[in-house]
């Protein structure tokens, strides 16, 4: 149970850190050499997978399916884009790695929840009042800075018109995080 858990929790973990790298220009990761270390942790992910069945020597689907959404989606990259494996080696491994990482975090997700996360935190202050003073209200209100910015930030970067309706939400936010600064 434990090893199955601790095993999830690292594909999700390597993954966060590629979509953090593919995040960065290409070129500072090619200043810094980080694809070659993406395309080691690649063709070490690819061995692990073909050993454990879920994923064949020709990088079709193997025998055992993957146990989560994440390693079926790594599975599907890997077979996807299988073709460029004989073309350039470095560029399949770091365009498995880009489809893999891809849509991790949406902008459309983190606007809403950081309205989530304000409104929880601006509701909990009525419950927990009584107990919020000193260093726990400079935390409240940091979160309550913190998530209105970050979704209106994220809510600019939508295209469509979600995109409006997200950054009117944060705005008003922001608008009662400052009510309540003053």
């Amino acid at each position: 149970m434990f090893k199955k858990v601790y095993a999830v929790f690292v594909i999700e973990f390597i993954r966060l850190l590629l979509w953090v790298l593919f995040s960065h220009p290409a070129k500072k990761r090619e200043k810094k050499d980080v694809n070659n270390s993406i395309e080691d942790l690649m063709k070490l992910t690819q061995q692990n997978l073909v050993k454990s069945q879920r994923l064949n020597q020709d990088l079709t689907k193997g025998p055992v399916p993957g146990p989560t959404k994440s390693i079926k989606k790594l599975i599907n990259a890997f077979e996807k884009n299988r073709y460029l494996l004989e073309e350039d080696e470095q560029e399949f491994y770091l365009q498995v790695a880009r489809v893999w990482a891809g849509g991790l975090f949406n902008n459309y997700y983190i606007a809403l929840i950081c309205s989530g996360i304000f409104l929880v935190t601006y509701l909990s202050t009525f419950l927990l009042y009584p107990y919020l003073s000193g260093w726990s209200t400079i935390i409240w209100m940091m979160i309550l800075f913190f998530s209105a910015i970050i979704g209106i930030i994220n809510a600019l970067c939508i295209e469509g018109g979600i995109k409006w309706l997200l950054l009117l939400l944060n705005v008003f936010f922001f608008i009662i995080f400052i009510m309540i600064m003053s």
